[in-house]
């Protein structure tokens, strides 16, 4: 007889909710992930090699850091209940173990294995736990602004939870696994989100200029790069606060310090719609109920997902997350409103888009922006857009950013890089250069939007 820890996006073994509860029955411990859900009508995309990889990664840290305490963990292929069904022939299962999780994969498996094991499950997802908003969560504002401004009334963050593991006899269970260790961008795994947030922190104080400088590209340590680990949960959101209130109590807080918070209550914010929305928050008509007639170009579709739109700051930001699985979060706002604001293509082939390459990927910061952006979920502006060469010239003036990923406009002047989709055929040509011609004019493109907007 065993206990099962069924682990998902909570990739760590600090502060997490279900380990501690299961240490408390004592059982043998076993963990168990599934590397991928199974939903009969689901449009779940597939993940590319690199976000398999770190996927993978992850899961060895884990693997290694259970290890220590002789607790197998068995990575399957598949639905999580599926397989559940099948470990269970092979040795008895009393409990499972896991953190609840309101996305509708994990719901749906959740649901099937209540029904069939005995299921316990935690909350740990979210910065602030769901019982401690000081309203129910379908008091949760629209609003992001009403929000912060809410929950930062009664603001409480819990502590850490602290679990006294111990090592346990060990099992004879085939746990075999062959992770991808294809080199990615960053490091995966526990260890190095913690790492990470020491070089952020103490180790360079970077975080003392994060607002300043978190709209860069380029740089690696422009921003925290913090969501690598949170959305996989190899780091847990309250671990960051609590580390960021120790340095600030040890060299001072300022802006840049609380506005990394404000950005994790972004987080808690897009997953408590979630929760209060379950079916609006992944509707194509989104959280207003708004009916858009998308265009269906596939031309369209292929220029901007291989980074041929002859529009440069879309093209160089597609570059970077073909390469490396990443594309920083001013890149993702232009990229989503040229999407559906220029292109006019359905934001929910978008979200499936970032989902298969991003490996920070986060179902329900992916979906809420992308609503945001569309204009149809928490954002009340009737028709915002990205001006995609002000945004460029300005977050990236010296085009260093646009020279890395698009080295072919090198030879066109400065001013005129990131504009580049702007000129005429005549003016293009004058460079002669290999970069293809614009797909559409920007602003006929926007224009037939504003129509099917309503605008």
């Amino acid at each position: 007889m065993v206990n099962l820890i069924w682990f998902q996006n909570d990739l760590r073994i600090h502060d997490h909710a279900a380990l501690y509860h299961a240490t408390k029955a004592n059982l043998p411990l076993v963990g168990f992930y599934a590397r991928s859900f199974s939903h009969p009508n689901a449009k779940k995309s597939a993940k590319s090699a690199l976000r398999k990889a770190y996927i993978d990664q992850t899961l060895l840290s884990l693997k290694t850091s259970l290890a220590v305490y002789n607790i197998p963990l068995i990575v399957v292929d598949g639905s999580a209940f599926n397989s559940l069904k099948i470990l269970s022939e092979s040795f008895a299962i009393q409990s499972i173990y896991g953190h609840y999780s309101a996305s509708p994969f994990e719901r749906y498996e959740a649901v099937k294995i209540q029904k069939e094991f005995d299921l316990k499950l935690y909350e740990t997802e979210t910065l602030i736990h769901p019982s401690d908003l000081g309203f129910d969560l379908q008091q949760v504002p629209q609003g992001f602004t009403s929000f912060r401004k809410k929950v930062e009334m009664n603001f409480q963050i819990r502590p850490l939870i602290e679990t006294s593991l111990k090592p346990q006899e060990p099992l004879e269970i085939d746990e075999a696994f062959s992770p991808d260790l294809t080199p990615l961008l960053i490091q995966a795994g526990e260890q190095a989100g913690m790492d990470r947030v020491h070089h952020y922190l103490e180790g360079t104080k970077k975080i003392k200029t994060y607002k300043e400088t978190r709209n860069g590209m380029l740089k690696f340590d422009d921003s925290t790069k913090f969501s690598f680990y949170l959305s996989i949960g190899a780091l847990s959101p309250r671990y960051i606060y609590h580390r960021i209130k120790a340095f600030e109590a040890q060299f001072g807080g300022n802006e840049s310090t609380y506005w990394v918070i404000f950005e994790m209550l972004w987080r808690d914010f897009f997953k408590f719609q979630e929760r209060k929305h379950p079916k609006a928050f992944y509707a194509q008509t989104g959280l207003q109920h708004k009916s858009i007639a998308w265009l269906d170009n596939p031309h369209y579709y292929h220029a901007i997902t291989t980074g041929q739109t002859g529009f440069p700051l879309v093209d160089a930001n597609i570059k970077e997350l073909l390469k490396t699985g990443y594309m920083s979060n001013r890149g993702r706002q232009n990229v989503a409103s040229f999407w559906v604001k220029n292109a006019g293509l359905d934001w929910q082939l978008g979200e499936r888009f970032f989902e298969t390459h991003l490996l920070d990927y986060d179902v329900a910061s992916n979906t809420g922006n992308w609503q945001y952006i569309a204009g149809i979920g928490n954002d009340f502006v009737p028709f915002r857009f990205f001006d995609i060469v002000k945004q460029g010239n300005t977050y990236d003036a010296d085009t260093s950013y646009l020279l890395h990923y698009l080295p072919a406009l090198k030879d066109v002047p400065v001013f005129k890089r990131y504009g580049f989709g702007h000129l005429s055929k005549d003016e293009r040509e004058v460079y002669d250069i290999d970069y293809p011609a614009p797909i559409f004019s920007f602003y006929e493109g926007l224009n037939l939007m504003k129509k099917r907007y309503g605008e």
